[in-house]
């Protein structure tokens, strides 16, 4: 997320939360987790692709804590049809770089992604167990509609070149919210990776704002 970073104000502290070699957490236990690292302050939340259904339940359970909410192409039902055939998806050849960059980029940061972009993704991708891909993808498989209603304000930002996910996703969080503000930003369904500075923009501008 260093370019990312890079581009917000100065004056906003970050802090990123990794659930990376987390395998067989439930959502209560990811949760848990999540708060036990940023306390009990008020803060932004910011959630990316899986993310998404982790954020929601920490808002049902501390709503005044979140001043502002920013998802970024994430979702809160089965987002595509891959999910079905989520046991023949190439990740050993995505993870062992086996497969073009040209294709990497393509598929998943629009095509906008630089090369030094996609070997830092093939990096953390690397440190990543193979467990806990397949637990996501299991989790994903199985994400069912949610009829929470929050009083919170959320912005959401769609990737208009997401090759992974339903142009759709964004609805089940725009149920969800009554305060809800969609962004459309050119790039691929790892936004903050593929534009990063047009995501940042935005963040710098509603945090200040509140």
């Amino acid at each position: 997320f260093s370019s990312f970073i890079a581009h917000l104000d100065s004056t906003i502290e970050v802090q990123i939360i990794s659930l990376n070699n987390e395998v067989c957490e439930s959502l209560e236990q990811q949760v848990t987790t999540v708060f036990e690292q940023i306390g009990t302050g008020s803060c932004a939340l910011l959630a990316e692709s899986f993310s998404g259904h982790i954020a929601i339940e920490m808002i049902k359970q501390r709503p005044q804590q979140f001043q502002s909410i920013f998802i970024v192409a994430s979702f809160l039902v089965r987002p595509s049809m891959y999910t079905y055939f989520r046991h023949f998806l190439p990740l050993r050849l995505i993870v062992k770089s086996q497969l073009p960059n040209t294709i990497l980029n393509r598929w998943l940061f629009g095509g906008l992604a630089s090369n030094e972009t996609i070997k830092q993704f093939i990096a953390v991708l690397k440190t990543v167990a193979p467990q806990v891909i397949k637990k996501r993808l299991d989790v994903i498989h199985g994400l069912k509609t949610d009829d929470t209603k929050l009083r919170n304000s959320c912005t959401y930002f769609k990737a208009k070149r997401d090759y992974l996910i339903s142009s759709s996703a964004y609805l089940s969080f725009a149920r969800i919210f009554e305060n809800f503000e969609l962004n459309e930003v050119d790039g691929g369904h790892f936004l903050l990776q593929s534009n990063p500075q047009a995501i940042a923009e935005r963040v710098n501008r509603l945090v200040h704002k509140d």
